[in-house]
C-alpha cells in the first residue's frame, strides 16, 4: 500500500512547489540577515502539503478524463492510481481533504506562534486556486487559463508566501518574482505537451491545444531564455551574486541548446525526442531556481531596492 500511495503522490513533482517557496524564504533571509530554521522548515512543510493537495485533488477531479486518456493514449500518460484500479477515486478525495486540513492547521499554528496573522489566508487561497484550476464551475484547466493560473500561483503566490512567512511583511520586492514567473510559465507549458492529443478529446483547453504544440514549445523556450537574460541583468546590476551565474546563466543556456536540438520533433508522435526536450527544459528550470536562491543569499538584499 505504501508503494501505491507513493505512486499517487508523485514525489518527483514536489520540487516544482518547493523551489518557489524556498526563493521567497531566501529573499526574506537575505533581507533580514537572519537564519530562522523553524520558519524554513515550516515553509517547506507548507510546500509539501500544497503539492500533495494539488496532486490528490486534481487526480480526483480528473479521474474520468484520466481513465479515457489511459484507455485511448496509454503511451502518453504517466501511471495514475485510479485508472490502474490501485485506489478508488474517493480515496484520493479523502487524502486531499486530510492534507488540506493539515495545511490549514499549520497556517493557524504559524499565525499563533510567529505572529503571522495572514498565514491562514495564504492557506485558504491555495485551496481556492486549486479548486479554480480543477473543479467546476470555474475549472480553468478546461477553459484555456490553466497555465496562467499555475504561473501566477507557483511563480508568484508561493514566493510571496515564503517571503511573508520569513519576514511577516507583505511587501515582496517585485524584482524577486520576475525570473521565477518566467520559469513557472515554461514549466506549466511543457507539462502539457505530451497530453495534447488526449486533452483535445477530453475537452481540456490547454495552450498546447489552443495554440498547437510547436507554438507552446516556442513560448516555453522563450520564457526560459527570458529568465537567463533577466538573471544576467541581475548579476551585472549587482542584485544577484556572481556566484549564481553558473546555475542561472551558463547551465540553463546549455540545457536550452540541448532542447533546441530536439525542437522540431518534440511532439507526442516522437516520444523519445519529446522526453529529451522536456527533460532539458526541466533541468534548466530547476537549476535556475537553485541559482536564484544562491544569488539572493549572497547578493544585494532585494529589501533595499
Amino acid at each position: 500500500m505504501i508503494r501505491v500511495w507513493w505512486l499517487a503522490a508523485r514525489p518527483g513533482s514536489l520540487i516544482k512547489v518547493v523551489l518557489p517557496v524556498a526563493i521567497g524564504l531566501a529573499v526574506g533571509a537575505a533581507g533580514t540577515g537572519s537564519l530562522e530554521p523553524v520558519l524554513i522548515a515550516a515553509g517547506l512543510l507548507f510546500a509539501l502539503f500544497a503539492q500533495l493537495m494539488i496532486i490528490f485533488m486534481n487526480d480526483y477531479a480528473d479521474a474520468d478524463a484520466d481513465r479515457l486518456h489511459t484507455r485511448l493514449f496509454p503511451q502518453l500518460i504517466d501511471p495514475r492510481v485510479v485508472p490502474l484500479g490501485l485506489l478508488d477515486r474517493q480515496d484520493l478525495l479523502k487524502a486531499g481533504l486530510l492534507v488540506i486540513g493539515l495545511q490549514i492547521t499549520l497556517c493557524l499554528a504559524l499565525a499563533a506562534a510567529f505572529e503571522r496573522p495572514l498565514a491562514p489566508v495564504f492557506g485558504v487561497a491555495s485551496v481556492f486556486f486549486m479548486w479554480a484550476y480543477s473543479f467546476p464551475p470555474i475549472r480553468l484547466n478546461y477553459r484555456g487559463r490553466g497555465e496562467l493560473l499555475e504561473t501566477l500561483t507557483i511563480g508568484g503566490g508561493l514566493v510571496w508566501f515564503g517571503f511573508y512567512l520569513y519576514t511577516g511583511d507583505l511587501a515582496l520586492p517585485l524584482l524577486a518574482v520576475g525570473p521565477v514567473l518566467l520559469l513557472a510559465l515554461a514549466s506549466s507549458l511543457i507539462s502539457t505537451l505530451k497530453h495534447q492529443p488526449a486533452d483535445r478529446v477530453t475537452g481540456k483547453r490547454t495552450l498546447s491545444v489552443l495554440l498547437g504544440g510547436e507554438r507552446a514549445r516556442v513560448i516555453a523556450l522563450a520564457a526560459t531564455v527570458g529568465s537567463v537574460l533577466l538573471c544576467t541583468g541581475y548579476i551585472l546590476g549587482g542584485i544577484y551574486h556572481p556566484a549564481s551565474a553558473l546555475l542561472t546563466v551558463v547551465l540553463p543556456a546549455l540545457f536550452v541548446a540541448a532542447a533546441l536540438r530536439e525542437f522540431k520533433t518534440a511532439d507526442p508522435d516522437h516520444l523519445t525526442s519529446l522526453a529529451s526536450f522536456k527533460g532539458s527544459l526541466h533541468r534548466a528550470i530547476y537549476v535556475s531556481n537553485l541559482g536564484i536562491i544562491v544569488g539572493l543569499i549572497f547578493g544585494t538584499p532585494l529589501l533595499s531596492w
